[in-house]
């Protein structure tokens, strides 16, 4: 809900808020009370990563948009995950909060499995009237550029064989 909502960018991560409509004698109408207990505030504190072998830290910690000493907000949480896959760079992000008790100060760690820099994927296919089809795709992942190189080549088979080779 928008207050859950609200709640969390005030680093409250496990508020629960119940609601309950009660029946407005005054007004014959409904009287919405909200039970709210804040429960504990806690921000971000240190900043951990790991998994990285290629990427640094500082780019990984500046491209998740997370700062320490800022409210812990779960949907924030999930934002940096969105941010870090779309640079194309990590195959899978995970962030998370360390078990231990700091207070009211959670460390995160930012795990991250970096994605090949260099992908080649074969293809093949059959067009209608092109016949047969080969291409070669050869990617190189890079957080400001996508280099690619595309190789693809049509295989034209004579009617006649194709008929033979159906034959068989």
């Amino acid at each position: 809900t928008a207050l859950t909502r609200y709640y969390y960018t005030l680093g409250y991560p496990d508020v629960p808020i119940e609601a309950t409509a009660d029946r407005n004698p005054e007004t014959n109408g409904k009287l919405l009370t909200y039970r709210i207990s804040e429960g504990r505030r806690y921000n971000i504190g240190e900043i951990l990563v790991s998994g990285n072998t290629r990427t640094a830290d500082k780019l990984i910690r500046t491209r998740s948009g997370l700062r320490e000493y800022t409210p812990f907000n779960p949907e924030t949480i999930l934002v940096a995950q969105t941010n870090l896959y779309a640079t194309g760079l990590f195959r899978h992000v995970d962030i998370a909060p360390l078990d231990r008790d700091n207070g009211d100060v959670r460390t995160l760690v930012i795990q991250v499995d970096e994605a090949k820099p260099i992908t080649v994927t074969p293809g093949v296919g059959v067009k209608e009237y092109a016949g047969p089809r080969v291409n070669l795709d050869i990617t190189e992942n890079d957080l400001y550029r996508i280099e690619r190189l595309v190789f693809e080549g049509n295989m034209m088979v004579p009617e006649a064989d194709l008929r033979a080779q159906i034959n068989i």
